[in-house]
């Protein structure tokens, strides 16, 4: 069990960290879009090497989200749809696809629509890296380089993702690659959910990306601030989760994402009544 744990927390600071970005930017719908579109890669790539443990399949599954995010921006772009409409338009198209062939090719495979929204997280540690004599789950490794990977991401290009986060016509002026920045972050978003599903499901993948995001930059002073308060809050909703999940017997990673949302509700509930009592003293 403490391998499901360690998962959800991990899989929860890998999703916050980029959502800070994607909130910001008001983009944050994109990651529903794209942990539903990537399912459509997986499958595809399925019917070509036949097998779930494929490298093929995070490439596939990968470059299909980045198509959809493709396909939203392009339709978004045009005078005909705003861009919620796309992201509306888009990710059904491509996840009913995927839904459409599994249920017509792949009948005895394991690869089942009610474990990609929710995921089974609590089986994480039957499928294992043996790493110097150790059995570690190989979720908990692979979400835990996707981790450090994002990190890395955000410390090499901290400013320069602050200034195109909030200002992009002067991020544009300045001859920052904006649209690298963009790319990078949607392919980021890309593996990480791809990474993240097989474990918890895209319910909670989508709730990982956005809620502690929120909640950071509800209380935070500063982008940096922000990102600290993100993954504390990330830590904390995956404990709470887990250990309500755990002794009511009940989905983890429903729970995780019901707990997430509570959360969210009481920081701004906190947050009015800080500021309104602030309001009667002056």
């Amino acid at each position: 069990m403490i391998y499901s744990l360690l998962t959800l927390i991990v899989t929860a600071l890998a999703c916050s960290v980029l959502g800070v970005f994607l909130v910001l930017r008001r983009q944050s719908m994109l990651t529903d879009a794209i942990s539903h579109s990537v399912l459509l890669g997986i499958v595809l790539a399925f019917f070509i090497t036949k097998s779930l443990d494929s490298p093929f399949l995070l490439i596939s599954a990968s470059i299909s989200g980045l198509i959809a995010v493709l396909a939203i921006e392009k339709l978004g772009s045009s005078k005909y749809v705003k861009k919620d409409d796309a992201v509306g338009i888009i990710y059904p198209m491509f996840f009913s696809i995927a839904v459409i062939l599994i249920s017509r090719y792949a009948k005895n495979a394991h690869l089942d629509t009610d474990i990609v929204l929710l995921g089974e997280v609590i089986f994480v540690s039957l499928d294992t890296y043996n790493i110097f004599g150790m059995e570690i789950a190989k979720s908990f490794v692979n979400l835990s380089l996707m981790f450090l990977v994002n990190i890395l991401f955000i410390k090499l290009f901290f400013k320069e993702l602050k200034v195109a986060t909030f200002d992009i016509v002067f991020a544009k002026s300045i001859g920052i690659p904006t649209s690298f920045l963009f790319y990078s972050i949607m392919v980021l978003t890309s593996v990480t959910s791809v990474m993240s599903f097989n474990a918890v499901g895209s319910i909670l993948v989508v709730s990982f990306f956005i809620t502690s995001a929120s909640i950071g930059l509800l209380l935070g002073k500063s982008l940096s601030n922000t990102l600290i308060i993100t993954c504390i809050f990330a830590i904390i909703n995956s404990i709470e989760g887990f250990t309500l999940a755990y002794y009511l017997n009940v989905s983890m990673s429903g729970m995780v994402a019901f707990v997430s949302m509570v959360n969210f509700l009481l920081t701004i509930a906190i947050k009015n009544m800080k500021g309104k009592l602030n309001e009667s003293r002056t």
